[in-house]
């Protein structure tokens, strides 16, 4: 290759990759990047273009793949920037016979041999590019056929790097002191992504994660507690949220760090999962909490009743594990990506217009407070500061066939697909979005409603006289906080509800106070039916009591034709 090929390569391909794409690949139209990477070809290279459309570089196209790559570059790329303004005919008229020749450089030197196979990337994707300048149906899927076979290399090769860290990363442990099998007979290697290991953590304090949880625990006054907890499921999110505390935790006080972890019994290596985290916990002094799970299971439950049952059962866990401990809030390994997942997911299942991230840094969920410390960051930041530090973490087990398998698996490629890599991003804006839709609606119309909400151990009551003017999102998203936040269980479906604002309309007074329909609801109020698991009374003055649900339990206390004697204790 020549030394001016090579510096073709080297101005168009050297150099932050990201900064290079903004820059001289793709900048925005107009912009001064656009302009100044227009300069810049022109005064380096304008001349060495002149001499390639001159055909006095031919000689490039057979001296291997990278000096082929280099002209195509010369005529495809650089002479956009050279000939920039399309107003002048001569420009245009140029343009057009080097993209011809660029294209055949492409198709009777390029392809044929090959070359395009073994191209680095960025190198592969600007070789084909006179392909897409003069498009035939033809061409396209040339290049499509191209792009899907380095895909599936790209996965092979993926594979083999991952393949490779894993063995190397046994060995190491191995010489440390090899895996463990556990007492059900499963070995670590067969639960475990990434293995731990011990690291330099020298440099720990400077890493960005650290230094987010460092200033979330500040925010959240950590230092005036003596326990902080993590939900523990031995994924890489709330490993790394685990470990993080346990390092942070002499900057703030000193609190010891409580795992609480679920053990749902669905797969036969659940056991061996918890066993495995409970060893991790011991190592570095956390307080371990297991919750075995054997009311329901996912194989023989039906759905809906398993997801209910198994949320009751893990909100109940995590609100004993806190009150036992005092602990101020349950920290969660959500990240990024969880909430653009919920963005969508919100907005296909019809859910509040006002929280479609469904989640925030701090909230409460089913009566339970949630610390989400590491929103703000992609998942491959997460996986960084693990492999970084030997964190280890279990493989990932969600079911492909589950709505959240199919969302990560299917749907959300096919949307980056259709919509391009930058949709993801716009999904974090509009769920940033509707959460300042939320804070304003919340000051100005749901605070003064939610100011007249009472409660006791027995019922939480609210004034739908506040409500009967407002439209219908206002009453589901004040039900909504009534029924999460207060009572801590699932939320009034739509049909009670509406069931319930025409039961109201029926009990509107007059202008002189009589009710325009006589009826007993208008006299004494009456039961209304809300939600299975809490009875509800409507008073004539239109204040809805909702009873806890202990306070009418679903069991009898005795069973039917069972004899009562009275008097006797």
């Amino acid at each position: 290759m020549t030394s001016e090929a090579h510096q073709v390569l080297s101005f168009w391909f050297d150099g932050d990759q990201a900064e290079t794409h903004r820059c001289k690949w793709f900048p925005s139209d107009g912009s001064d990047a656009q302009q100044a990477t227009d300069a810049q070809v022109t005064q380096q290279f304008g001349a060495l273009l002149a001499r390639a459309e001159a055909r006095e570089l031919e000689s490039w196209r057979d001296k291997g793949p990278d000096a082929c790559v280099a002209l195509v570059l010369l005529l495809d790329q650089f002479s956009r920037h050279v000939y920039r303004d399309r107003n002048v005919a001569a420009n245009v008229e140029q343009l057009k016979r080097n993209d011809a020749h660029a294209l055949t450089i492409v198709e009777q030197s390029l392809l044929p041999k090959r070359w395009h196979e073994t191209l680095p990337v960025p190198r592969f994707v600007f070789a084909l590019m006179p392909l897409r300048h003069s498009p035939t149906p033809e061409r396209l899927n040339d290049v499509l056929a191209a792009i899907e076979a380095r895909r599936q290399l790209q996965e092979q090769h993926g594979d083999l790097l991952e393949k490779f860290r894993r063995t190397t990363t046994g060995r190491l442990q191995h010489l440390r002191g090899g895996p463990q099998t556990t007492t059900t007979g499963i070995s670590e290697d067969d639960i475990l992504e990434s293995a731990f290991m011990e690291t330099d953590e020298s440099d720990m304090h400077r890493n960005r994660l650290y230094r987010v949880m460092d200033e979330y625990l500040t925010q959240m006054k950590a230092r005036e507690h003596s326990h902080l907890a993590v939900s523990l499921s031995g994924g890489v999110d709330s490993m790394v949220v685990a470990y993080l505390m346990h390092k942070l935790s002499d900057k703030h006080g000193g609190f010891k760090v409580v795992a609480v972890h679920l053990d749902y019994g669905n797969r036969p290596e659940s056991g061996a999962e918890c066993g495995y985290v409970r060893r991790w916990c011991e190592r570095f002094g956390m307080i371990f909490h297991v919750r075995r799970i054997d009311e329901v299971k996912r194989a023989t439950t039906r759905r809906d009743d398993y997801e209910r049952v198994s949320r009751e059962i893990r909100y109940t866990t995590y609100a004993e594990v806190m009150e036992k401990y005092a602990i101020p809030g349950m920290c969660f390994g959500h990240h990024r990506g969880d909430v653009q997942e919920n963005v969508i997911s919100n907005m296909m299942k019809g859910l509040s217009l006002l929280n479609l991230n469904g989640m925030a840094a701090s909230s409460i969920v089913n009566g339970v407070r949630i610390w989400r410390p590491l929103l703000d960051f992609d998942k491959d930041v997460i996986f960084e500061y693990a492999h970084r530090y030997g964190i280890p973490y279990f493989k990932d087990t969600t079911p492909k066939w589950s709505t959240r398998g199919k969302l990560r698996n299917h749907l959300v490629p096919l949307l980056r697909d259709m919509y391009g890599d930058g949709f993801l991003n716009n999904l974090s804006a509009l769920g940033a979005e509707s959460t300042q839709c939320a804070e304003l609606v919340d000051s100005q119309v749901l605070a003064p409603i939610m100011k007249s909400v009472g409660q006791s151990e027995v019922a939480v009551w609210v004034d739908c006289g506040l409500l009967t003017d407002q439209p219908f999102f206002v009453w589901k998203e004040v039900f909504r906080q009534v029924c999460h936040s207060i009572m801590g269980n699932s939320m009034v479906r739509e049909k009670p509800l509406h069931e319930l604002i025409q039961k109201l309309e029926r009990l509107e007074a007059g202008p002189v106070g009589k009710a325009k329909h006589k009826n007993k609801d208008a006299e004494v109020g009456s039961w209304v039916t809300l939600k299975k698991g809490n009875r509800s009374f409507l008073t004539k003055d239109k204040q809805l009591i909702i009873f806890r649900d202990r306070f009418f339990p679903r069991k009898a206390y005795a069973a039917a034709i069972t004899p009562i004697v009275a008097g006797n204790s």
